[in-house]
C-alpha cells in the first residue's frame, strides 16, 4: 500500500478506536472511509486476501495470520452468512426480524433472511424506516410513502410537504413524525391525511439548533412522541398534537413510563427522574448516575448501564444500583438485552483482547461466553431469548468473525470464514444482519 494511504488509514481509524475504547459514541463513517482506503490499497499493491481460519470443538486450530482467535468451553464451525445485496451503507432489519431491508441502487428492496431475490418496494429512495410491526416501511422518495413490506399496497404521504433532514424523522405504528423544510415537527397519519404542525413554543437557548424541534422517537405504544428543542429544552407530543414541556432532559420511554436527569446535571446526571405520563405521577432517584451508554429491561421497570466501565442495573421501581462486576476488563458502551429481560449481554476490552458476557439479571450472576485474542473491538446482541450474535473485529490487517452463542450450553459457533471488512452488527428476532458499504451478510439462530 502507497504510505499516504496508510497513514491517512491511520488517522481515520485511531481516532475512532479512541473514542470507541469506553463507549464513546462514534461516528462511523470515517471509520468506513478508512476501512475503503485499507482495502482498495491492498488490492493495488497486490496484497493477498487474510487466510481463512479453521474451528473444532474446543477452539480453533492454530492462529490465524491476523492473530485472531476465538476461545470458549466449545467452539464449532456454523454455517456462512450469506450475501443479502444492497447497500450496507443503509440497510436495517424489521423489528421482528422477519426482513432485511436496504437502498439499492435503484430504489428500496425488502428480502427475508433466506431468500436470495430482495423484492424492490420503490424505483426511487434514499431513506427508509420499517414500522415497529414489521408490515410496512416508510421510504422518503421527494415526500413520504408507506410501503407494505411485501410491495403490495402503496400509501402516499405528506407529498406536499417538503421534508427537511430525514435524521430527524421517526415512525409508529400509526404515525410519522418529521422536520419539514420549513424547520416544523410535522406529524402525519400513516393511513393517510394532511400532516398536523406540532406547535413547539420558541426555545430559549438555540445554539445547538436552529429553532427547529427534533424528534427523538414515539413510545413503544406509539402514544408518546419526545421531541429535543434547542440545547436544553424536551417535550412529550400526544397524539393529537399537545405538548407538554419535560422537566428533564435525555428522555427515554420504559415501560409506559418516561426517564431522564435535571438539565442543570447535563447530559450525564447524576440522578434519574421518571415520569408516568398518563398521570404525571414523577418520582426521583438522588445520586445515581444516568449514563448515555444504557439499554432498557424488558418487562421491568429498569435500565442497564456502564458507568466508568461498571456495568449497572438501575431498579427504578425499587430505586435500587446493583454493580454486576466480574473484577476484570473494562465494561465498554454496547450493553443489551434478550427480548425477555432476563440476561444481559455486554463486552469488555482488556490489553490485547476482548470478551463477550452475559449477566442474569435477576441474580447478578455472570458468565464469559467467548474471549478473542487480538480482537481490538467485540460486540454481542441478542439472537432471540436463547442466543446471542457476536462480532469481532481488528485492523492490521482489516479483519472481523461472526459468531453464534448459545447462552445456555456456552457453545460458540464461528460463522463461516473470517470477513475481509469491517461492518455494524444489527440483531432483531433470530436474525443477525452484518452491514458496511461494501455489502450485506445475514444469518438466523440455530
Amino acid at each position: 500500500m502507497k504510505p499516504s494511504l496508510l497513514l491517512l488509514f491511520l488517522r481515520l481509524f485511531l481516532g475512532d478506536f479512541a473514542r470507541g475504547r469506553r463507549g464513546t459514541p462514534r461516528d462511523r463513517r470515517p471509520l468506513v472511509r478508512a476501512v475503503a482506503l485499507l482495502l482498495v490499497g491492498g488490492l493495488v499493491s497486490g496484497l493477498p486476501s487474510p487466510a481463512l481460519a479453521q474451528s473444532r470443538p474446543g477452539q480453533p486450530d492454530g492462529d490465524a495470520p491476523t492473530g485472531m482467535r476465538i476461545r470458549a468451553d466449545v467452539v464449532k464451525r456454523g454455517p456462512a452468512l450469506r450475501g443479502a445485496g444492497g447497500s450496507g451503507a443503509n440497510a436495517s432489519l424489521t423489528a421482528d426480524g422477519r426482513y432485511v431491508v436496504s437502498v439499492g441502487a435503484d430504489g428500496v428492496y425488502a428480502a427475508k433472511p433466506d431468500s436470495t431475490k430482495p423484492k424492490r418496494l420503490t424505483e426511487h429512495g434514499t431513506w427508509f424506516a420499517p414500522t415497529p410491526d414489521g408490515r410496512f416501511v416508510v421510504v422518503r422518495a421527494g415526500g413520504f410513502t408507506k410501503v407494505s413490506i411485501d410491495g403490495k399496497k402503496t400509501v402516499p404521504l405528506a407529498l406536499d410537504e417538503k421534508p427537511g433532514s430525514t435524521a430527524h424523522a421517526v415512525v409508529s405504528n400509526q404515525q410519522l413524525a418529521f422536520v419539514n423544510a420549513a424547520g416544523q415537527v410535522m406529524l402525519v397519519d400513516l393511513n393517510g391525511g394532511k400532516p398536523v404542525m406540532v406547535d413547539l413554543p420558541t426555545p430559549a437557548d438555540k445554539r445547538c439548533h436552529t429553532g427547529a424541534g427534533v424528534p427523538r422517537g414515539f413510545s413503544p405504544d406509539g402514544r408518546w412522541l419526545s421531541v429535543q428543542h434547542g440545547c436544553d429544552e424536551e417535550y412529550l407530543v400526544d397524539p393529537n398534537g399537545g405538548v407538554r414541556k419535560l422537566p428533564f432532559v435525555s428522555a427515554r420511554f420504559a415501560e409506559g413510563y418516561v426517564i431522564g436527569t435535571p438539565k442543570e446535571q447535563g447530559r450525564m446526571g447524576s440522578s434519574v427522574v421518571v415520569l408516568n405520563p398518563a398521570t404525571n405521577e414523577t418520582w426521583t432517584l438522588p445520586d445515581v448516575a444516568y449514563s448515555p451508554f444504557r439499554v432498557v429491561v424488558p418487562r421491568r421497570l429498569a435500565f442497564l448501564q456502564v458507568v466508568d466501565g461498571t456495568l449497572q442495573l438501575v431498579d427504578l421501581r425499587s430505586k435500587t444500583v446493583t454493580k454486576l462486576e466480574d473484577g476484570s476488563g473494562d465494561v465498554t458502551g454496547f450493553v443489551s438485552t434478550t427480548p425477555d429481560g432476563s440476561t444481559g449481554l455486554y463486552s469488555v476490552h482488556d490489553e490485547g483482547h476482548c470478551s463477550i458476557r452475559s449477566v442474569e439479571l435477576a441474580t447478578g450472576k455472570t458468565r464469559l461466553l467467548a474471549d478473542v485474542e487480538g480482537g481490538q473491538q467485540c460486540f454481542v446482541k441478542p439472537l432471540g431469548n436463547d442466543q446471542a450474535a457476536a462480532y469481532f473485529w481488528r485492523a492490521g490487517p482489516t479483519v472481523a468473525i461472526a459468531a453464534r452463542v448459545h447462552l445456555e450450553t456456552g457453545v460458540v459457533e464461528q460463522l463461516g470464514e473470517e470477513i475481509p471488512w469491517i461492518g455494524s452488527l444489527h440483531t432483531a428476532g433470530r436474525t443477525l444482519l452484518i452491514s458496511a458499504q461494501i455489502g450485506l451478510l445475514v444469518g438466523t439462530a440455530k
